[in-house]
């Protein structure tokens, strides 16, 4: 959920990491590694798709995160 306090709404919202430095929190938090080339570039398209706004994006990131056949077999 987008909830003040929740992990994506404390990544979306610090003013110290820049948006390629939040993509690879997610895929720490999610996946234990940084995303790949590809990854990076998707994610930056979702947040073109989102107009730059983070919380939304990032959101669509970490949710296809969480349907990675990676995080499926890991968790």
């Amino acid at each position: 959920g987008n909830q003040p306090g929740s992990m994506l709404a404390r990544v979306a919202t610090d003013t110290k990491m820049d948006n390629a430095q939040k993509i690879r929190y997610l895929y720490l938090a999610g996946l234990s590694r940084v995303p790949t080339k590809r990854e990076l570039a998707v994610s930056n398209e979702l947040l073109v798709a989102r107009k730059g706004n983070v919380g939304p994006a990032l959101q669509d990131i970490w949710w296809a995160v969480l349907n990675t056949n990676e995080f499926i077999l890991i968790h």
